[in-house]
């Protein structure tokens, strides 16, 4: 997860760039807002990630079987 984020983040900046320095755009709004946007998706991902992490090792200490989470027990047994 860490390696796609920060790839993006790197995409993001490279864009930001080549629209300052190639493009008309203004150079201030189009940094903040490219570091905003990305840094509050890296955020809500981080905080997704925690969320999920956390709940399979609640399952985990549980005694409940991780992979077979979302999966109902079958009766034909």
């Amino acid at each position: 997860m860490l390696g796609s984020s920060i790839g993006r983040m790197l995409l993001g900046m490279f864009a930001a760039l080549i629209l300052t320095q190639v493009g008309d755009a203004p150079a201030r709004p189009v940094w903040l807002g490219t570091v905003a946007g990305l840094g509050l998706i890296l955020v809500i991902e981080s905080i997704l990630a925690i969320a999920v992490l956390s709940y399979l090792e609640r399952l985990k200490s549980a005694g409940r079987d991780v992979a077979a989470v979302g999966v109902e027990p079958s009766q034909a047994c």
